[in-house]
Parts: structure tokens; C-alpha cells; sequence
């Protein structure tokens, strides 16, 4: 395993890892835009909570897979240090 292979597995991993927490906040985004423009409301403060439980629930629900797949990844990357120190 090369170092622009493990670059590359990192990033997508990491992309892979935050992607349930973001896809969570730009549907909320986007339900409070939406509910904010049709009643007139300009409260900025109104949208954090229910982003902040958004964000929470998708990673609370996706830990087991995020857990799994890091620690794959990390078990890759130590058998790649043991490959290339032989």
C-alpha cells in the first residue's frame, strides 16, 4: 500500500464517515428555509436546535457503521506499516 493509496482510502473515508451528518443538516436546512419563507419568519436562532438534533440523530444512528469502518481502516493502515518496514 502506497502513500497516495492511503491518502486517497482516508479522504473517502472521511467523506463517507461525515456524509450522514451533513445530508441530515441540509435536509433540515432546507425544511426550516422553507417553512421560515412561507410564515414570514427572519429568527435566525429557531433553526440550531432542531440542526443540532439532526446531526445528532444521524450520527447516533449511523455510529455502528462509522465504528466499523474506521476501524477497518485503521487495521489497513497498521498492516500497511507492517508491509512496508519488511
Amino acid at each position: 500500500m502506497d502513500l497516495a493509496a492511503l491518502a486517497v482510502q482516508a479522504l473517502r473515508l472521511a467523506l463517507a464517515l461525515s456524509l450522514p451528518a451533513l445530508l441530515a443538516c441540509l435536509v433540515v436546512s432546507v425544511v426550516l428555509s422553507f417553512f421560515e419563507l412561507t410564515s414570514q419568519g427572519q429568527d435566525s436562532g429557531v433553526g440550531f436546535v432542531p440542526r443540532l438534533f439532526a446531526v445528532g440523530g444521524a450520527l447516533f444512528v449511523g455510529h455502528a457503521f462509522m465504528a466499523s469502518e474506521l476501524t477497518r481502516f485503521t487495521s489497513a493502515v497498521f498492516v500497511g506499516i507492517r508491509e512496508l518496514a519488511r
